[in-house]
């Protein structure tokens, strides 16, 4: 379900940024890590200059929900907030142009579905919205839609009297700079299956079709000139698919190729766009950064490989200028020799954080930077190379102090079959390194991966006294892709027997107490927890799972309905041979004797409420010990303050009440 390239955003245009300093200088830490301090949803997210550097916009969090504002940079005083309804959530903005900006909403809709075409009425499905603003909000009641329905549809197609509504709209293939007034966008607008591509104009929102679509093909990627040249897809097998266009010639199935059955895949295009910047694996199952030719279907060059993890490439203006190693928290290697000396001298000015460029001029006089930390989810600078002066501009989490909270560092330990596993863990800051009460906090994906830097949930649970192990177990991203498939088919077997294990690494080391482990984790990591007292509830004294899948058998279920979806997850998930019931918490809930506690949001899109209220109707039927509650609203990853604050006090009560009083720690005293 990873295997097609995610893209990565270029840099964009910065000019200077004065004006808020003003807004957050007064801003000082509080005492102590309260709880409503590590549920705001920060601010300064994702903070952007428009292109011609006069307007600033960011996320903020207003009465406890992110909302986009933007002001002049030199008046802060009159900001202009975008609309937000109560049924949604901002997953991202950036600037379209000068004077527009452009966002895309989430929301939970109930759905039914019949084949490909989508209906009214069924299971909760997690959708997006695509707008565009006036920068000084002067159009916020009626803004430009970019991703209109179709006029006209076969018969076949329609809902009632009209086409039907396309779920996903906010997949911009291409902002295509050098034109301010379009973008380029791929959607399923009849929901056949057919992703088709548009030009779509930012000030009317009227588009033309580029490309009608190839079945089963559902992300394009664009050259230089911003023309269509490679699209991925998947058949309803599961098989990944490809076709390409090269220069002068028509579209051509790329299936066969050795690229794509390598999962080399290009992230950007040479002026000749026959040949392409890709990632992938060549010399190892690492994704090393090389020169491909696609009309000869070859490997031209290694550019750039580690040995350790998978790395990305870094643009800008269409030259690779480094990498990315997203498995150390994105860590930025630059091979330009331009942008090396000003990234080692932003180093140099933060040796102890991680130093993000997030965007600059086009004469690089301008940058806005990032320093951020395990302690500090980060500080935005500008730095005014010309006037060779640098100066903060605020923190994400101004309200908790760095100073206060506690380092994370990371370990290894052997699974029982010999493989290696890397982890983070945390030490509440002042205590002792030993017989500690310990969380277990496995990641959510479960393709996914932790990586080292400030997490607010990892940050409140060790505020409260507790040590927290965030395993990688198999299956985790990045560590090539020998790894990530040993996680295939592992559900509730391997994967969660290398978090045990991690447990009693932690034991041998004198480092936690055995009897006080608990295991908490958020949708997979919240099956991981489910399962972990289902296989050892002596080892773990709770379970915690936030928005957690519990029902195997209604996941399946839920993946049937996209093409190819119920052959990715059964694989996934490894059913061939095996009752699936023994690995699902819901049939399995009379297993349980550890105290288990259930947060999910009503209107969770991807994994829905069922799985919440039904794993706990299981236990109270099996006299398990269980505290649910019911989250109003937030959606899968909880986008609001109030959820995440009535997350974080049932979490903090129950470890309170399970795994006893936490260690002695300087940040509270305790």
């Amino acid at each position: 379900m990873h295997d097609a390239p995610t893209r990565s955003r270029r840099g964009r245009l910065l000019s200077a940024a004065t004006a808020l300093l003003i807004l957050w200088s007064t801003m000082a830490p509080a005492a102590g890590p309260k709880l409503e301090a590590f549920a705001t949803l920060g601010s300064l997210q994702q903070i952007e200059l428009s292109p011609d550097g006069s307007w600033v916009a960011y996320l903020y969090p207003l009465n406890g929900r992110q909302v986009v504002i933007a002001h002049p940079v030199t008046d802060a005083s009159n900001p202009t907030i975008l609309p937000l309804s109560s049924e949604s959530f901002v997953k991202w903005f950036t600037w379209g142009n000068d004077k527009q900006i452009v966002v895309s909403y989430g929301f939970t809709q109930t759905e039914r579905f019949f084949g490909q075409l989508t209906l009214l009425g069924g299971g909760d499905l997690e959708q997006t919205r695509l707008f565009a603003f006036a920068r000084d909000g002067s159009d916020s009641k009626r803004p430009v839609r970019l991703a209109m329905p179709e006029s006209r549809c076969g018969a076949g197609r329609r809902v009632g009297n009209r086409c039907p509504e396309p779920l996903f709209q906010d997949d911009v293939i291409d902002w295509m700079r050098d034109d301010p007034n379009h973008i380029m966008t791929a959607l399923d607008s009849d929901l056949d299956n057919d992703w088709e591509v548009r030009k779509v104009n930012l000030k009317s929102g009227k588009f033309k079709v580029i490309r009608e679509g190839a079945f089963d093909i559902s992300q394009w990627e664009t050259d230089q000139d911003h023309e269509l040249r490679v699209g991925y897809g998947r058949n309803e097998k599961g098989e990944l698919l490809a076709t390409y266009r090269p220069p002068g010639g028509d579209w051509t199935d790329a299936n066969d190729t050795q690229w794509l059955e390598k999962r080399i895949f290009p992230y950007g295009f040479e002026e000749n766009p026959r040949y392409a910047i890709a990632a992938g694996p060549v010399n190892s199952d690492r994704a090393a950064i090389v020169r491909l030719d696609l009309v000869e279907d070859k490997v031209l060059e290694v550019l750039h490989e580690d040995p350790e993890f998978d790395i990305y490439p870094r643009f800008d203006d269409g030259k690779l200028i480094g990498y990315i190693v997203p498995a150390q928290d994105n860590e930025l290697v630059l091979t330009d020799k331009k942008w090396k000396g000003m990234y080692d001298s932003l180093t140099q000015t933060f040796p102890n954080d991680q130093v993000s460029i997030l965007s600059w001029t086009e004469d690089k006089n301008m940058l806005l930077v990032r320093a951020r930390s395990d302690v500090d989810a980060g500080t935005i600078y500008v730095w005014d190379r010309k006037a060779s002066k640098i100066f903060a501009l605020g923190r994400t989490y101004p309200e908790l102090d760095p100073k206060a909270l506690s380092t994370m560092e990371q370990v290894s330990y052997k699974a029982r079959d010999g493989l290696e596993i890397t982890a983070y863990l945390t030490i509440p800051k002042g205590a002792d390194r030993k017989n500690l009460p310990v969380v277990v906090m496995p990641h959510g994906g479960p393709t996914s991966r932790d990586t080292w830097g400030f997490d607010f949930l990892v940050q409140m649970i060790a505020s409260r006294g507790y040590a927290v192990l965030q395993p990688n177990f198999r299956g985790s991203l990045y560590q090539g892709r020998e790894f990530r498939e040993a996680g295939e088919g592992e559900w509730g077997r391997k994967m969660q027997d290398d978090l045990d294990d991690g447990v009693n690494w932690m034991v041998e080391e004198g480092i936690a107490s055995r009897g006080r482990v608990c295991i908490v984790g958020w949708s997979y990591g919240g099956y991981a927890a489910l399962m972990g007292v289902v296989k050892n509830s002596q080892m773990y004294r709770c379970a915690a799972s936030i928005n957690g899948v519990s029902n195997l058998k209604e996941l399946r279920g839920e993946y049937s309905y996209t093409r190819g979806g119920l052959r990715q997850i059964d694989k996934l998930l490894g059913v061939k041979g095996v009752n699936i019931s023994d690995y699902s918490p819901i049939d399995q809930a009379k297993k349980i004797s550890s105290p288990v506690l259930i947060v999910h949001a009503k209107d969770d899109g991807r994994v829905p409420f069922d799985h919440g209220s039904g794993m706990a109707s299981a236990l109270k039927r099996a006299r398990g010990e269980v505290t649910f509650v019911e989250i109003e609203s937030g959606g899968h990853s909880l986008m609001n303050g109030n959820s995440r604050l009535e997350m974080l006090q049932a979490l903090e009560s129950f470890l309170g009440r399970h795994l006893g009083r936490g260690a002695r720690t300087a940040s509270l005293g305790r």
